[in-house]
């Protein structure tokens, strides 16, 4: 029995042995895991730091009781100070904040600590290291504890700089373009007071052409062709009077058209009826019979709305001046 015993007892011991083994061997696997875990957090952790440490952009972490809690290095490239200005000084950040700018941050911060959401993005105008303005711009979220209130912020911050002064460029352009433009459309407004009154000098000049040879030329042709002319005189007369009439016939075209379709002769007697001249004076310088003279006269009523109206027209020619 003691032989059996022992020999069970070595079975046993058998058993607890592999079992030790295949614990170890599991437990060596286990290691094994884990130790390539680590390695892969570890190169995940340092491809990380890698692209911290060489992006362009600020990476960074605020608690609203701390400060700074971490700063990426490339913060020195941007604004020429190294990360630890901004972990060792809490207020580091606000004192290099344009003046200007001081208002809308200090409003950014009450309203955070009020638990109002933060904006998506916030412009912000800092003075670099050797003195001159850099414009940057926050993109952040917030991060709250189980009350609902915000601990911390998280975010990038990039240079704008260039940006903005595109914008000032292109707004300072925009400004030249519109003063440009209002002043085109005073010179504009200019050009065409100019221009009716210059219309308005040659239709005077004009109507004074045209006034002069009624009055102080076409009488005395007409005189001319009753006195005794030989056939030479009366053929030069003839020529006179029609060049004449070829250099005044563009600005009667004119005045007809303004004075509610007046021929011609109608003008020539409205101008003469003007003057106080009856019927037969009129008829005698243009030719005319005094009935002729007369039923232009009536043309003349008719076509200005005097007709059956008991108003002189002369005094309506005159309030015309035609």
């Amino acid at each position: 029995m003691a032989d059996e015993r022992t020999y069970d007892e070595l079975k046993q011991r058998v058993r607890e042995l592999e079992k030790e083994a295949v614990e170890s061997k599991r437990a060596e696997r286990d290691i094994t895991e884990l130790k390539k875990t680590e390695e892969m957090l570890r190169e995940s952790e340092e491809k990380l730091w890698l692209l911290v440490n060489n992006a362009h952009d600020v990476i960074w972490s605020f608690d609203l009781e701390k400060g700074y809690t971490f700063m990426s290095p490339s913060c020195e490239k941007i604004i020429g100070y190294p990360p630890e200005k901004y972990l060792n000084d809490p207020g580091f950040g606000i004192s290099i904040t344009h003046p200007e700018d001081l208002p809308k941050l200090n409003k950014l911060f009450a309203d955070l600590q009020a638990g109002k959401e933060p904006p998506r993005t916030f412009e912000l105008c800092q003075y670099h290291k050797d003195g001159h303005l850099v414009h940057q711009e926050f993109t952040f979220t917030a991060t709250r504890d189980k009350a609902g209130n915000i601990v911390s912020l998280d975010g990038v911050s990039r240079e704008i700089t260039d940006r903005k002064r595109a914008e000032e460029t292109l707004q300072k352009r925009e400004e030249e373009l519109k003063a440009q433009s209002h002043h085109l459309k005073e010179v504009n407004t200019a050009l065409k007071v100019l221009l009716k009154q210059r219309e308005e000098d040659k239709k005077d000049l004009e109507e004074n052409v045209l006034s002069n040879v009624k009055q102080l030329v076409t009488p005395h042709l007409q005189r001319l062709k009753k006195s005794r002319l030989d056939a030479d005189q009366r053929a030069l007369l003839s020529t006179l009077e029609s060049n004449l009439n070829n250099i005044v016939s563009p600005f009667v075209s004119k005045l007809s058209s303004k004075f509610l379709g007046l021929t011609p002769t109608e003008i020539r007697v409205a101008d003469f009826v003007k003057e106080g001249k009856t019927n037969k004076e009129i008829g005698e310088i243009l030719c005319l019979s005094p009935n002729t003279v007369k039923f232009h006269r009536y043309n003349l009523r008719s076509k200005l709305g005097l007709k059956n109206r008991k108003k002189n027209l002369r005094s309506y020619l005159l309030s015309l001046q035609i």
